[in-house]
């Protein structure tokens, strides 16, 4: 359950591509979702399945580490006389995204068993919100 508010972010007010929504959880979910990111994220590291590059949502690092050592394989490249040549790929609202189904089979082979792989079932597809504004509520969808 998540009450979602539409947080206004710049340009004109009128336009729903400038508002970032924000899902209020209740408390004991968000608590219950911080146990369980602390196991897996210590399971993961134990099997090693982290890349090593990858700094979200891992303590003492940032993009601004991923930035800095991206700018020093180009500056390298340079000085070795190499091409560079760089790919961007626009990820918004990749979580939105995301293959359930493809996410719990990877969770599975990975080692995640029952009850955990069970409790992220539920919570990927028995999630139902509302959007809020100004103290009005839109009825509860899936």
């Amino acid at each position: 359950m998540a009450n979602v508010v539409p947080i206004f972010k710049k340009g004109e007010p009128q336009l729903k591509v400038n508002y970032r929504p924000i899902s209020l959880l209740p408390c004991l979910s968000k608590i219950c979702e911080r146990i369980v990111f602390i196991r897996l994220y210590n399971f993961l590291l134990e099997i090693g399945f982290l890349y090593k590059f990858q700094s979200g949502f891992r303590p003492g690092d940032s993009t601004v580490n991923q930035l800095l050592y991206f700018v020093h394989q180009i500056y390298c490249a340079f000085e070795a006389g190499k091409e560079v040549r760089v790919v961007f790929l626009d990820i918004s609202k990749a979580f939105d995204r995301v293959w359930h189904a493809g996410l719990l089979k990877k969770l599975e082979a990975i080692g995640i068993r029952n009850p955990l792989l069970q409790w992220f079932e539920s919570y990927l597809e028995n999630r139902i919100q509302r959007v809020v504004i100004e103290g009005q509520s839109s009825e509860w969808e899936k």
